[in-house]
């Protein structure tokens, strides 16, 4: 029963989310006093039209900053900045930067301006958590970077590493990344693909390639995802196992794990999702208390909508949970029949494929 209605919240967050991307904040207007008029008859439904109108704020809140950013102006022609990294560059795709500073003159001149694409510069890679400097030929060019706005780009010129910035979890992350990386040969199409698999890294993986995964609906392969983060848990807990005794040690120190992990593969949604499942589990058997897969599920996705009303509408975001949702449904299918482990995962297989083909075909026909 408490499953049921912690999925009940997530899915009024998310449509709140969802309305409030596309209506703005105001909708959460007449949600919050729909559920002070229920509130009387049902406590719990207005409890639901509550987080619904917090979906609605976080939506809207998330759009008006995207609408802000793609409508920033920018100083269009040569321009000589510090900033900070915020998502890696390809070889052929560019970075994204958060400006701090813009020379100016004999000075330098604080420039909080918004998100910018630079590059992508042969032979140079950018990492997200350094600060860099970077001189070149500014222009506007509103757009998204790996779903992320951007305002402008600077498309030619030079750009230098100065220091890492990012903290001790951008530290560990990028360390793993760099890693994973310098032990492989990305030139190597299987090499490449093994990037993929580990960390999401598919700089090294031609178009082709990566169009042939998508028309075979492989890519899924190269999405890093919940079976990821269970393999590197189980390594995480291998290294820590003597210092992660008892239930509450082994909470933090997964958490720690797990944002090490979520950096080292960019945040990605389905990352994030598992991780936020992950950490429901650990949390609630820290303080004593068994949760089921149904309820973490339902946390993790109202926690993040709540932090993140884009995620409504992210593609990855939704694939992740709705074949997850898939998982949990199709692994009881066979129940009864044996081997058990074969039947288990053949109904989870199937009913994950199925729950994402509708998503699919909404987004890509």
């Amino acid at each position: 029963m408490a499953g049921r209605w912690v999925l009940a919240g997530a899915a009024a967050t998310w449509v709140g989310a969802y309305i409030g991307g596309s209506a703005g904040t105001v909708v959460a207007v007449p949600i919050l006093a729909a559920a002070a008029i229920v509130a009387v008859r049902s406590r719990a439904v207005a409890v639901l039209l509550v987080l619904a109108a917090a979906g609605a704020l976080s939506g809207g809140m998330a759009a008006g900053r995207i609408a802000t950013t793609l409508t920033a102006p920018v100083p269009e022609g040569p321009v000589d900045l510090i900033g900070v990294v915020v998502e890696d560059s390809g070889p052929q795709r560019p970075a994204v930067v958060e400006p701090e500073a813009v020379h100016s003159g004999d000075r330098w001149v604080p420039w909080r301006g918004p998100p910018l694409a630079i590059g992508p510069q042969s032979g140079v890679s950018l990492t997200a958590g350094w600060r860099i400097r970077v001189r070149g030929t500014l222009r506007a060019a509103p757009g998204r970077i790996r779903g992320d706005p951007v305002a402008g780009r600077i498309g030619s010129g030079e750009a230098n590493r100065i220091e890492p910035v990012g903290g001790p979890w951008f530290m560990a992350g990028n360390a793993v990344r760099t890693r994973v990386r310098s032990v492989l040969d990305l030139d190597e199409p299987p090499q490449a693909l093994i990037s993929g698999f580990l960390i999401g890294d598919t700089s090294g993986m031609t178009r082709f390639d990566l169009e042939a995964l998508r028309r075979s609906g492989l890519t899924h392969f190269v999405a890093v995802s919940g079976s990821n983060v269970a393999l590197f848990l189980v390594g995480w807990w291998i290294l820590t196992a003597v210092f992660g005794v008892g239930p509450v040690r082994r909470f933090v120190l997964g958490v720690v794990g797990l944002g090490i992990f979520v950096v080292a593969t960019r945040w990605e949604a389905s990352v994030l999702r598992a991780a936020f499942m992950a950490s429901a589990v650990l949390g609630a058997a820290a303080i004593g208390v068994n949760i089921d897969t149904w309820v973490a599920v339902g946390v993790a996705v109202t926690v993040l909508l709540l932090a993140a009303g884009q995620l409504a509408t992210d593609v990855g975001f939704q694939l992740s949970v709705v074949a997850t949702v898939g998982i949990m449904v199709g692994s009881g299918m066979f129940a009864g029949r044996k081997p058990r482990l074969f039947w288990g995962t053949l109904g989870a297989a199937i009913a994950a494929q199925v729950a994402v083909v509708p998503v699919l075909l909404w987004h890509f026909g």
